[in-house]
């Protein structure tokens, strides 16, 4: 986890200039940094989307905190560090978000009518399911009407695999209150 010295030193030029307010330094320094930083991510992370995700944060931190980077020190253990960071949190939200995601599958199956015509769903889940918000109920059909994986649905609708599981476990707890009521 390093630059070649010239590669640092560079960018350590390139920071302290963009200190200075030179715009057009500071945005050669992202664009370079940028590749840099996402195979540094994409290596750790392995989801390409999240790894985008935690790119941008990177980013984001090194330019709230850009002020903070002296110039006479080596500029890869700086921004290394906010790049560890993030990853960090990225793995506390992926933790804390597995660790209240659940499932409906069992709760889903018995939704499920079997019609004698076309075999859809229940006109109870039906009603449900068109209660949701759109997102929500995009990811849910997909997910569990269509048997998509996550992957599969995220890259279906264009958002992240994070935003699937966010909606989906959204969705989940709308119909289970919509069911208990």
């Amino acid at each position: 986890m390093g630059l070649d010295s010239n590669q640092d030193r560079r960018f350590s030029e390139l920071m302290r200039s963009a200190q200075d307010g030179d715009n057009a330094a500071y945005e050669i320094l992202l664009k370079e940094v940028s590749a840099i930083l996402r195979g540094f991510i994409t290596a750790r992370i392995g989801a390409r989307d999240a790894a985008e995700d935690v790119l941008q944060e990177v980013l984001l931190s090194m330019h709230k905190a850009r002020h903070s980077y002296d110039p006479v020190r080596p500029f890869a253990p700086w921004m290394f560090a906010i790049g560890e960071h993030r990853l960090a949190d990225h793995w506390r939200r992926s933790r804390r978000l597995a660790e209240r995601e659940t499932t409906l599958e069992d709760d889903l199956d018995h939704f499920l009518a079997p019609n004698e015509d076309d075999m859809g769903l229940s006109d109870e889940l039906s009603s449900a399911l068109s209660g949701l918000p759109e997102k929500q109920r995009q990811v849910i059909v997909l997910l569990k009407l269509e048997g998509l994986s996550i992957k599969e649905a995220a890259s279906k609708l264009g958002i992240s695999e994070s935003d699937v599981k966010v909606s989906a476990h959204r969705g989940y707890e709308a119909l289970r209150r919509k069911f208990k009521a």
